[in-house]
């Protein structure tokens, strides 16, 4: 469990040819990871 309470989040840079609507959560950012059953 969690004793002491935080923030977590994750910080994923933009690069040049992105694409301007990323959908899919953390996991699309890497090619093959974005489907997760």
């Amino acid at each position: 469990g969690q004793t002491v309470f935080h923030c977590h989040l994750h910080l994923i840079p933009r690069r040049t040819g992105d694409h301007p609507a990323p959908r899919g959560g953390v996991r699309a950012v890497i090619p093959g990871k974005a489907h997760y059953p």
